[in-house]
């Protein structure tokens, strides 16, 4: 699907957030920008890092929860927000408990389909912080 309709900051803000312009935003964009716009705006807001809210990571730690919890189909969504709040200062054993608490609440097999890729992608983007920094 073409990118048409999408501005340049909200692909900006779109490869930021998610890696790739994903199928949702072509869709909006093709059938009406302002609802992608709107949409993005709206995240936006959710996920800001607020002096009077709560921190970043600990918005991605609760996205990453609600994510595995409900067990999403392809996990993707939990790994990037596992990738988002180590990016925002979660430690690795941050992310671990909370995939524990989700473990404890909705069961092992959310653990072993959910959980363990979650724990494995926020591994992954340390490694990669520390390649960065090098």
């Amino acid at each position: 699907m073409s990118e048409e309709g999408i501005s340049p900051r909200l692909k900006e803000y779109l490869l930021k957030e998610f890696g790739t312009i994903g199928e949702f935003a072509k869709q909006m964009a093709r059938h009406n920008p302002k609802v992608l716009k709107a949409w993005v705006h709206y995240r936006g807001a959710v996920f800001e890092d607020s002096a009077e809210g709560l921190p970043k990571k600990y918005r991605e730690l609760i996205g990453m929860t609600i994510e595995v919890t409900t067990g999403r189909p392809n996990g993707k969504a939990g790994e990037r927000h596992a990738r988002l709040a180590v990016r925002a200062g979660a430690t690795l054993r941050e992310v671990f408990d909370t995939v524990m608490l989700c473990e404890f609440f909705s069961g092992a097999t959310n653990y072993v389909d959910y959980g363990m890729a979650v724990v494995r992608a926020a591994e992954d983007e340390v490694q990669k912080i520390k390649a960065e920094q090098k």
